[in-house]
């Protein structure tokens, strides 16, 4: 594939990279998703799913009511849905976009990531 001329060579060649790295990803939707989350250098909440948003405001406010982060039941519990590999999926993107911090093996440490 040819490099779009109103696209820098500099982005593409990531862009390509970043999609190598990603060629796991179930679908073309998520390798998107997944390639521009990884582009965007800040962390934040711009570029996320609405069930990513829903997740990450929900763990937000779980977490300043209980200081302490939800469980995926709960979690999984709040967004109705099916089953915690849902909400796994979620975390881990919530991760990977900078959004939240996770210790791993650990019982309820995920939390949000707080701009400085």
């Amino acid at each position: 594939m040819n490099r779009p001329a109103d696209i820098p060579h500099e982005t593409y060649e990531r862009a390509v990279t970043l999609c190598r790295r990603f060629r796991n990803a179930s679908n073309q939707e998520e390798l998107v998703a997944r390639v521009l989350m990884a582009l965007d250098t800040k962390p934040g909440r711009a570029g996320l799913t609405n069930q990513q948003a829903a997740a990450l405001k929900f763990i937000e406010r779980y977490q300043d009511e209980h200081q302490a982060g939800p469980t995926y039941d709960e979690i999984k519990d709040a967004l109705g849905l099916a089953s915690k590999s849902g909400v796994h999926r979620l975390v881990h993107a919530l991760i990977e976009r900078g959004a939240l911090n996770a210790l791993p093996s650990r019982w309820r440490s995920v939390s949000i990531r707080r701009a400085a």
